[in-house]
């Protein structure tokens, strides 16, 4: 595989695909902060050694979207994202979500935080299927889904207390 620098990079203009690829960058390369971070030196990298072997290394970065903007939030995220290959935690990952988590959510590689299942109706069904999910101050229909997902009978006392005790953000006993 070979690399080259972003702002250097030159396609045939009349396949429609490579047109489309060179408007992502172009518009990506708008950005200051994004530009800065794609063609300047490389800082840091995605992983570490331990005993002479490559391993994932830890990344925390505050992507905060009011500070940086949401275009610029949303595209380093997602780039950090696409590269980091160890387990990936997004507290926000309603902001962040495209379909290409897919490819995470079937790794079991993502711990994603929403505030409701409508903030990602393209991945509402992947995330529903991940084995632990923890509902905590939820509103009452994805209370109601979860409790489903959980196979807790509705009309029952427990249903209501589950849907209760998850609206409230109280735990459910294991």
């Amino acid at each position: 595989m070979s690399f080259s620098r972003l702002d250097d990079l030159d396609g045939d203009r009349k396949d429609l695909a490579v047109l489309d690829a060179l408007g992502v960058v172009e518009n990506a390369l708008f950005s200051p902060l994004v530009r800065r971070v794609l063609t300047g030196p490389e800082n840091f990298h995605f992983s570490g050694r331990n005993e002479g072997k490559r391993t994932p290394s830890v990344i925390l970065a505050k992507i905060d979207p009011a500070e940086l903007g949401t275009f610029d939030a949303f595209l380093l995220g997602n780039l950090l994202m696409s590269q980091f290959q160890g387990a990936i935690v997004v507290p926000q990952f309603g902001f962040f979500a495209t379909l290409a988590h897919k490819e995470l959510l079937a790794q079991e590689r993502l711990i994603a935080g929403i505030n409701f299942f409508d903030e990602v109706p393209q991945l509402k069904n992947e995330l529903l299927l991940i084995e632990k999910k923890i509902g905590f101050l939820t509103t009452p229909d994805d209370a109601r889904l979860l409790a489903e997902f959980e196979g807790v009978v509705p009309g029952t006392v427990e249903h209501t207390d589950w849907v209760h005790r998850t609206i409230k953000g109280r735990p459910h006993p294991s």
